[in-house]
């Protein structure tokens, strides 16, 4: 016997079915937030991966200048104080503060191979966080750390640069 729906006291064959309303938005919603989800996922692994390639790049720079400073080698554009600017434009050992690395010209770049490793990981947005510089084989090995917005570990990345051959 079935069930009356209508409240008259007659029977209809689909009253017997479940009522199922609501169900499609509710299979949207998990779906929409499962996509979301995969999402931030996806975009903490782009960031942790940007992170570890500047910081391999500011290893790579900043041991080749270590090694370069190491050796005694000045910077291209370099003579008696003078230095090419990232603009091309000549400028001198003044004591403004026209931003980083304003002032330096090539008289802190031939001394101290950690010091000027550090200064091009700095410039680079990386800290450095070891370095060792070797006087007899004219190596200088550098590890540079790059902090991931969303993690709480550093992208870490090491280089060692040296004379050719």
């Amino acid at each position: 016997m079935a069930v009356p729906c209508d409240g008259k006291g007659g029977t209809e064959p689909a009253c017997s079915e479940p009522n199922d309303r609501g169900a499609g938005t509710v299979a949207a919603l998990a779906i929409c937030m499962v996509l979301l989800g995969l999402s931030v996922v996806a975009l903490v692994m782009v960031q942790a991966s940007v992170a570890a390639v500047r910081a391999a790049t500011a290893a790579d720079l900043a041991a080749l200048a270590g090694a370069d400073a190491l050796r005694g080698l000045q910077p291209l554009g370099t003579s008696a104080g003078i230095y090419l600017d990232a603009g091309g434009s000549e400028a001198g050992d003044s004591d403004a503060d026209d931003g980083p690395g304003a002032g330096t010209g090539a008289a802190k770049t031939t001394g101290d191979a950690c010091g000027v490793a550090g200064e091009v990981a700095a410039r680079n947005n990386a800290a450095l966080r070891g370095c060792t510089a070797d006087p007899g084989s004219g190596t200088v090995t550098v590890e540079t750390e790059v902090q991931v917005p969303v993690l709480p570990v550093p992208a870490l990345a090491r280089a060692r640069a040296g004379p050719p051959g």
